[in-house]
């Protein structure tokens, strides 16, 4: 066999990723997955809009075009701007002035595209002290060094992460899950996010803030978003529709500097183009 490249050398399978095979055999209830509750997927209510969808195809030869035809890589401009509508105007994710959303195909997908964009060999990706593997192996793809940082019950300690970002050479990115962090189920306090934050510009370092769980609170304030504290373009916003809809969809989105945006989308065109999902008024 042709000889691999050197970063597919060392690369294995996310022991993860393969339980899902075990998962899946008669009898076997998994307590370790982060897949939803198959009796949350609003099953009716998308058999009702596809059914509306295919109807309006069957009237109006103009909608195939807009249903099964490749769309714009940076998503359909509707869904864009339902999605700024929540999370840029409600939640204040971001400056309408400065940054952007654009949909991708999961959040899995900006995660490897922001590896793919400030990532070089050897770069180092600073992460809470427990993170997600999906994202370990998205930075390790891309050769990166990645480094947790301590972290208690209120999120990554500032103090350890200046420490890291002092001792480690290249550090490009610091990856966090404020919102119900996805081994440890911790919510960052506002505190720690405004220091964090704050450490990022002074070291000018990417922050990737990942955010699937952002809306699943069920009691307890809603703390602001790290990027609704960014004010200089340090820090991606990766939302996902994932765990409010269905992880099926593969529909994720990204609030970021217009600049970091039209990166993320020369790289996704390398991947996929376009979305797959485009809905329609």
């Amino acid at each position: 066999m042709t000889e691999l490249a050197k970063r597919m050398k060392t690369a294995e399978p996310s022991i993860v990723r393969e339980l899902y095979k075990v998962w899946t055999l008669p009898g076997m209830h998994s307590l370790g997955a982060g897949n939803p509750s198959l009796k949350t997927f609003p099953v009716k209510e998308m058999e009702e809009i596809s059914k509306q969808i295919y109807e309006e195809c069957a009237r109006d030869h103009s909608m195939v075009d807009a249903i099964f035809s490749c769309g714009v890589t940076e998503g359909d401009d509707p869904l864009r701007k339902e999605l700024k509508k929540r999370y840029m105007e409600y939640y204040k994710n971001g400056n309408p002035k400065t940054d952007d959303l654009q949909i991708f195909t999961g959040a899995q997908q900006i995660i490897d595209l922001t590896a793919k964009c400030f990532l070089n060999s050897g770069d180092v990706v600073l992460t809470e002290e427990h993170s997600y593997s999906g994202a370990i192996s998205a930075f390790w793809g891309y050769e990166g060094k990645v480094v947790g940082v301590k972290t208690d019950e209120e999120g990554m300690l500032p103090d350890a992460l200046e420490e890291m970002l002092q001792k480690e050479e290249q550090v490009k990115l610091i990856y966090l899950i404020p919102t119900f962090q996805n081994p440890m189920g911790i919510v960052t306090t506002l505190d720690r996010r405004q220091a964090i934050y704050d450490l990022a510009v002074k070291y000018d370092v990417m922050i990737l803030e990942d955010s699937p769980y952002f809306e699943l609170r069920y009691s307890g304030e809603y703390v602001p978003s790290i990027k609704s504290l960014d004010k200089t373009g340090h820090v991606i916003f990766a939302g996902s529709l994932s765990k409010v809809l269905t992880p099926g969809v593969r529909l994720g989105f990204a609030i970021a500097n217009k600049n970091v945006l039209a990166k993320l989308t020369v790289g996704k065109q390398c991947q996929d183009m376009n979305n797959g999902v485009r809905p329609v008024k």
